[in-house]
C-alpha cells in the first residue's frame, strides 16, 4: 500500500518538488475548476427559474388579487396589473380619478397633483385616498418601494373597497366639516379654551369682533377671554368656570356697545373639565330697552306722585273757599245778625265763589294745554289796547300795596297778529303774580317790537319788579302746576292755585313764543314775553278806535259775542225774557238777577215748552241753557230761527260747557254766556231796562 507523503508533506507549500507530481496537481486544480464551474452554472440555472418562477407567481398574486393593483418602476412606469386595475383605474392607472375630476382639469400633469402613486413616490411615504367607482366608495393606497441603498425602485398602489370603519370616517370628516360651517356661520361669538384658559379656536364672529377691537381688548394670547380680564385675575369668568365648574357670566362695554359674556364648563368622561365655551352676546338694544323702561317706571312713579299732589293740592284749593260758601251761607240763615254782618257774610260767599270760579277755568285751560286741544285765533289787534287794560286792571291792586305801576312802550307800534285774548291772559297772570310777591318798590312793564322788512317781526314785554326774587334752583319750578308759596316765595300768605305761570309759559309756547326768567334774590325777578315772527301791518293815518275799558273788554270776552252773525249789543226795549233751563235751582237764579236789572222773566223746563210760550206771546231776548233733555239748546235755537217772526230774535246760549263751539253748532245764537253768570255779564249783555 503507497503512502501519500507526495500529496501531504509538512511544509504547506503549493508547488511540486519534481516533475511528476506537478502534473498530478494540475489534474486536480483542473477538477476542482471544472466542478467550480458546474456548480456555478447549476445556481444561475436555479436562480434564473427562480425569477421566472417568482414573475410567474407574482402575476398569478396580482390575477388572483380582488383588488385593484398596479406596480410601478421608479419612473412611473406600469411593470405589472390586475384586471381590477384596469377596471378600476381605465387606461391610465397612475390617474385614477372619477370623471368630473377629469372633465374638471384638462392638463395630464395638473392632475398628477392628485394622484396618490405620485404622491408617494415625491413624499417617500405611503399616501391614501377616497376614490368612487360604480358607486363604490374605494380606499386607494400606494406604498413606494426601496432598493437596498434607499433608492426609490417603485411605487405599489392598490384599491380595496372601503371598510364601514372607513366610511364612517369620512362621514365624520363630513359632520366635523358641518360642524365647522354651522360654528363659523353662527353670528354670536364664540371661543373655546382648554383647561389652561389657552383660547383655541374661535369663530368668524369672534375674529370680527377683534378686528373691530383694536382700542379695546388685547389680542388673542395675551388675555384668556374677551372680556379682556388678565389670566391672574381671579375674576376672570373663564377661570371662574374652570375652578368652580359652573357656568358664570360678566357685563362689559365694547367701543360703545354693551356685552354679556356667559361661559360654560366642558367635561370630560371622567367628570373633569377640560374645555370652557365663551360667548359674547351684544345686550346694547336691552340695556336700552330696560334703560327706558327704568325711566318709564320712574316717570310713572313720578306721574303717581304728581297725581297724589294733584289731587291733595285740589282738595285744599276748592275746600278752602267752599269752607267759606258753606260757613257764610249756615250763618245766613240765622235770623239774629245785623245788616252789616249779612253783607259781610254775602261779601265773603262772592269772593269765595270767584276764587273757585278763577280755580276751574285755569284748570280747564291747563287741561287743554296738556292735551294740546286749545285754539289759538290770531287777529289783529292794537298792542297799546291790552297795555292800558293792564293799567286799569291793575293800577288799583298797586296803589292798595303803595307799589309805583308803570307801563312803557315804544311809540308808533304797529297794528299786528296775534291771539290778543291769550295774550291778555298771560298778561293778567304774570302782572297779577308780580304784584302779589312784591310788598314794596315798583312794578314796570316794558314792550318794544322789532320790525322787519320781511312782514314780521319780534314783540317783546318785560314785566320787572323788586319783589323778594326767586333762588336759582326754583326758576324753572315756578313754571309748574301748584308750585307757588313755599317753595319758591319763601312765605304762605300768597292767595291763588299756583297755576298762573304754568298756564301762561305753555300759552305762549301754543303761541309760538316763549317765557324767560331772570331773578335775583332779594332784589327782584324779571319776566321776558317774547313772541317771534308776529305779522304787523304799518299803520294809516285813520284815527285811532277809543280804548274800551276794562268792564267792557271783560264783558265781550266773557260772552264770546264773536259768533258768526251775531247781532251787535243794544238796550232792548222788550223787557220780557224767556229763560230756558232744565234746572229749577238755575231758573230761580237767573229770574232773581234779571229782575234785579228790571226785566220780567218767564221760565220754561225745556225746548217744547218754550216754543209753546213763544207762540203765545213775544220776547225781547232768550236765554237758553245748551245740555237739556228732549231738545238741546242748538236745536231750541234752530227751530226759533224758522219762525218767520222770530228770525231775528236775539237769543243767547248759557252753558257750563266750556267746549259749547265743539259740541254744538252755535251758528244760530247771538252770543254765549258761561256760566256761573253774574249780573254784569247780564247787564252788559242784555242792557239796562227801564225802571232799574
Amino acid at each position: 500500500m503507497n503512502d501519500t507523503v507526495i500529496l501531504y508533506s509538512t511544509r504547506p507549500s503549493l508547488l511540486p518538488t519534481d516533475s511528476g507530481v506537478g502534473e498530478e496537481w494540475y489534474f486536480v486544480l483542473a477538477v476542482l475548476v471544472a466542478a467550480a464551474a458546474f456548480l456555478l452554472i447549476a445556481v444561475l440555472i436555479w436562480f434564473f427559474r427562480y425569477i421566472r418562477e417568482m414573475q410567474k407567481l407574482r402575476k398569478q398574486m396580482f390575477a388572483a388579487l380582488h383588488e385593484a393593483a398596479v406596480l410601478f418602476d421608479a419612473n412611473m412606469k406600469v411593470v405589472e396589473k390586475n384586471n381590477g386595475a384596469v377596471e378600476n383605474f381605465g387606461g391610465d392607472p397612475a390617474l385614477p380619478l372619477s370623471g368630473h375630476q377629469r372633465s374638471a382639469v384638462k392638463s395630464r400633469e395638473a392632475l398628477l397633483s392628485d394622484s396618490p402613486a405620485y404622491r408617494a413616490a415625491n413624499e417617500r411615504t405611503v399616501c391614501n385616498s377616497m376614490i368612487s367607482r360604480n358607486g363604490r366608495e374605494l380606499l386607494l393606497t400606494a406604498t413606494p418601494l426601496f432598493g437596498l441603498r434607499g433608492k426609490l425602485a417603485g411605487v405599489f398602489q392598490c384599491a380595496a373597497e372601503a371598510s364601514e370603519a372607513v366610511i364612517d370616517a369620512k362621514g365624520v370628516t363630513g359632520q366635523i366639516h358641518c360642524k365647522e360651517l354651522i360654528f363659523n356661520t353662527i353670528k354670536i361669538p364664540i371661543f373655546l379654551f382648554d383647561s389652561s384658559a389657552e383660547l383655541i379656536v374661535l369663530n368668524d364672529a369672534a375674529k370680527d369682533l377683534f378686528g373691530r377691537n383694536s382700542h379695546g381688548a388685547a389680542p388673542v394670547g395675551e388675555h384668556c377671554s374677551m372680556c379682556g380680564a388678565s389670566r391672574s385675575e381671579e375674576n376672570c369668568p373663564v377661570r371662574k368656570a374652570l375652578r368652580s365648574g359652573h357656568s358664570n357670566s360678566c357685563e362689559m362695554k365694547l367701543n360703545g356697545h354693551d356685552y354679556l359674556v356667559e361661559t360654560s364648563p366642558v367635561f370630560d368622561e371622567k367628570g373633569a373639565v377640560c374645555n370652557v365655551i365663551e360667548s359674547v352676546i351684544e345686550v346694547t338694544a336691552i340695556n336700552e330697552g330696560r334703560r327706558m323702561a327704568e325711566e318709564a317706571m320712574e316717570a310713572a312713579k313720578a306721574a303717581d306722585q304728581a297725581k297724589s299732589l294733584f289731587v291733595a293740592t285740589m282738595s285744599h284749593e276748592l275746600r278752602t273757599p267752599l269752607n267759606a260758601v258753606i260757613g257764610f251761607s249756615e250763618l245766613l240763615q240765622s235770623s239774629k245778625m245785623s245788616d252789616e254782618e249779612r253783607i259781610d257774610y254775602l261779601k265773603g260767599i262772592n269772593s269765595s265763589g270767584k276764587a273757585l270760579l278763577r280755580l276751574i277755568c285755569d284748570l280747564l285751560d291747563l287741561s287743554k294745554l296738556e292735551a294740546d286741544q286749545l285754539e289759538v285765533v290770531p287777529d289783529e289787534m292794537d298792542i297799546n289796547e291790552v297795555l292800558n287794560d293792564m293799567q286799569s286792571l291793575f293800577r288799583y291792586q298797586a296803589e292798595a300795596k303803595k307799589l309805583q305801576f308803570s307801563i312803557r312802550a315804544e311809540t308808533d307800534m304797529p297794528p299786528m297778529r296775534i291771539d290778543s285774548l291769550r295774550l291778555r291772559q298771560i298778561l293778567l297772570n304774570v302782572i297779577g303774580n308780580a304784584i302779589k310777591f312784591t310788598s314794596e318798590g315798583s312794578v314796570a312793564i316794558r314792550a318794544a317790537f322789532a320790525p322787519s322788512r320781511s312782514g314780521v317781526g319780534v314783540l317783546t314785554i318785560r314785566v320787572i319788579d323788586t319783589g323778594i326774587g326767586i333762588p336759582d334752583e326754583y326758576r324753572q319750578k315756578v313754571f309748574e302746576p301748584f308750585v307757588q308759596q313755599n317753595a319758591v316765595r319763601g312765605a304762605h300768605s300768597y292767595d291763588g292755585s299756583g297755576l298762573g305761570l304754568a298756564i301762561s309759559k305753555r300759552l305762549a309756547t301754543k303761541m309760538g313764543g316763549r317765557i324767560l326768567l331772570e331773578s335775583t334774590l332779594g332784589k327782584g325777578s324779571s319776566f321776558i314775553i317774547k313772541f317771534d315772527n308776529v305779522q304787523y301791518r304799518m299803520k294809516t293815518h285813520d284815527p285811532e278806535p277809543e280804548h274800551g275799558d276794562r268792564n267792557k273788554a271783560q264783558a265781550q270776552s266773557a260772552a264770546n259775542t264773536n259768533v258768526p252773525d251775531a247781532p251787535p249789543i243794544h238796550k232792548l226795549h222788550n223787557r220780557d225774557i224767556l229763560i230756558v233751563d232744565d234746572v229749577p235751582m238755575n231758573l230761580k237764579v237767573l229770574s232773581a238777577m234779571l229782575k234785579k236789572i228790571g226785566f220780567r222773566p218767564f221760565a220754561a223746563s225745556g225746548g217744547v215748552e218754550a216754543l209753546a210760550l213763544l207762540a203765545k206771546q213775544d220776547f225781547g231776548a232768550v236765554l237758553t241753557d245748551m245740555w237739556m233733555p228732549g231738545m238741546n239748546g242748538d236745536e231750541l235755537a234752530a227751530a226759533i230761527r224758522a219762525i218767520p217772526s222770530h228770525k231775528n230774535l236775539t237769543i243767547f246760549a248759557i252753558t257750563a260747557d266750556t267746549e259749547a263751539e265743539r259740541n254744538f253748532n252755535v251758528a244760530a245764537f247771538s252770543g254765549i254766556l258761561n256760566k256761573p253768570v253774574i249780573i254784569d255779564k247780564l247787564r252788559e249783555v242784555l242792557g239796562t231796562a227801564d225802571g232799574d
